[in-house]
């Protein structure tokens, strides 16, 4: 037992969870994932599987598994929703399947929420393999951060810029394993409060593929919610393996979904139109120069097994 943590043995049955995957021919990662997972009474496993490609009939063998087989990929807020609508837990973990929780992974975010009843939502602090920290949180978009992605030219170039620190919470001080405020956290890894998500609903499904996290972050914050990074409570991200053949589509639909997201949640004038889709260009063309020239790599691939 831990100082930061609820002893459930004395205490009580911890609260339950309901976690939500959503599968796109990344079963086997999804394998991996659910293997990691430690659950406990009242706990519940909803797979939507996305009209993947691949064979995915060993999901079946899982008893506790809920899962719903799409004709078509509904996109990935489209998905989480028929999932959100099924959960029936205290707390709902959306869960990529490409992720591998440590042990105390889940004890550490409800514990957390037990004790912040003013958080809407929390993520874990997402690490790679060798576990060296990823990006876990990010800013809303705004115009000043157009080109401050991880894969733009000006983050590449020059890393420790201040636009991409302060949009990418890098000038933060050192993880000392305390939960922070942000903006926004990753779709990667949420775990959300029933009330909150009662309160504010469920997913935009205009965000097809990417944006969807911030939408719901931002809602969460207008309603009164606070969203956190938990830097104690950590899971392993094997990013980009279940999307590495898709990258410039995903860079795409991330351009999209920041466009939907800014014209959504602010107010432009007409030459703040312009910016942004002269901005959004500039990055999609920078991109694709990028990968014609092999100058970069948008992240690391790591070679895993099941």
């Amino acid at each position: 037992w831990k100082p930061n943590q609820v002893n459930y043995k004395i205490v009580g049955k911890r609260p339950s969870v309901s976690f939500i995957y959503v599968n796109y021919n990344s079963t086997q990662l999804l394998l991996c994932s659910l293997q990691s997972l430690r659950l406990e009474e009242g706990d519940e496993i909803i797979i939507i599987d996305n009209a993947s490609r691949e064979d995915t009939s060993i999901l079946d063998r899982f008893r506790r598994v809920k899962l719903i087989r799409n004709r078509r990929n509904r996109g990935f807020a489209g998905a989480v929703n028929q999932g959100l609508r099924m959960a029936r837990g205290d707390y709902i973990a959306l869960v990529n399947p490409d992720t591998v929780l440590f042990a105390d992974t889940v004890d550490r975010l409800v514990d957390f929420m037990e004790k912040n009843p003013e958080a809407g939502a929390v993520s874990p602090q997402l690490l790679y393999p060798d576990f060296t920290p990823q990006d876990s949180a990010r800013r809303f978009p705004r115009l000043k951060y157009l080109l401050s992605g991880r894969r733009s030219f000006l983050t590449k170039l020059f890393p420790r810029n201040p636009l991409s620190s302060e949009f990418l919470y890098k000038n933060i001080a050192a993880d000392d394993g305390s939960p922070m405020e942000v903006e926004s956290i990753l779709g990667t890894f949420m775990f959300l409060r029933r009330e909150a998500l009662e309160g504010v609903g469920l997913l935009d499904e205009g965000f097809f593929f990417f944006g969807e996290d911030l939408d719901f972050c931002k809602r969460l914050w207008d309603a009164g919610w606070k969203v956190y990074l938990h830097r104690g409570a950590k899971v392993i991200h094997y990013h980009g393996m279940s999307r590495k053949k898709l990258r410039f589509r995903t860079e795409w639909e991330k351009a999209r979904s920041a466009r939907r997201f800014i014209s959504k949640h602010q107010k432009l004038s007409l030459a703040g139109r312009v910016i942004l889709d002269l901005g959004l260009s500039f990055y999609l063309l920078s991109l694709a120069l990028k990968d014609f020239l092999g100058l970069f790599t948008s992240e690391p691939y790591w070679k895993w097994r099941v």
